[in-house]
């Protein structure tokens, strides 16, 4: 697979799966002393994450030669791992903008 057919999948996947704007904005104030995020919207988020890992996956061929029960067990193992990296890139990102481009998956402009 090719970058830019890596690129074009990443693509489709933020086309499919829309960051909803008010967890955008909530996110923005967690650099404002005495402000939290509410737990709803991080797992609501944390849900996104893994529809936009189905998503991206589903966009590979490799992935869709295996059998519909090897897919399966590869979705629900890999998504929980997606999420993580991602929100280990979000803990240890040298910037609060670094940090929301993470969660974000780049998605707000």
């Amino acid at each position: 697979m090719t970058c830019r057919a890596v690129r074009q999948s990443w693509i489709y996947a933020c086309e499919r799966v829309k960051i909803r704007t008010d967890f955008a904005r909530h996110l923005l104030t967690l650099h404002v002393p005495g402000r939290s995020l509410a737990k709803t919207l991080l797992r609501q988020h944390l849900e996104c994450l893994v529809r936009f890992f189905r998503v991206l996956a589903h966009e590979q061929a490799d992935f869709l030669g295996f059998p519909e029960g090897d897919r399966q067990v590869l979705l629900r193992r890999n998504s929980r791992l997606f999420v993580q990296y991602f929100l280990g890139r979000f803990f240890f990102a040298g910037s609060g903008v670094k940090q929301h481009q993470w969660l974000l998956l780049c998605q707000v402009k």
